[in-house]
């Protein structure tokens, strides 16, 4: 009688514990499938960052470039400028008769 309720018992605790590690297997599957998406994630904002890293560099030399064309185009408006100061201030000197 005795070992018929510590049977009875130690399966109950059995069936129990197969319950919690059932449950365990639950759990584990689902963190396995959000670990799985986390990691999904992560590798597409990876190539997103990369995608925006190469679009910054590429800004970054057409900017150059520009500032660049646009520092010689200065530069040559500011010498045109210049030669038709002096050229204006000659004119000027010839026609009032200053030297």
């Amino acid at each position: 009688m005795e070992s018929e309720k510590f049977q009875e018992l130690m399966l109950a605790q059995f069936a129990q514990m197969n319950q919690r590690f059932d449950h365990m297997d639950q759990r584990f599957d689902h963190t396995d499938f959000k670990l799985a998406k986390i990691e999904i994630m992560q590798e597409k904002m990876g190539k997103n960052i990369q995608l925006i890293a190469e679009g910054l560099a590429s800004h970054r030399e057409q900017n150059d470039r520009q500032y660049n064309e646009l520092k010689e185009f200065i530069g040559i408006k500011t010498n045109l400028l210049e030669s038709v100061v002096r050229n204006s201030n000659v004119v000027v000197k010839e026609k009032s008769g200053i030297k």
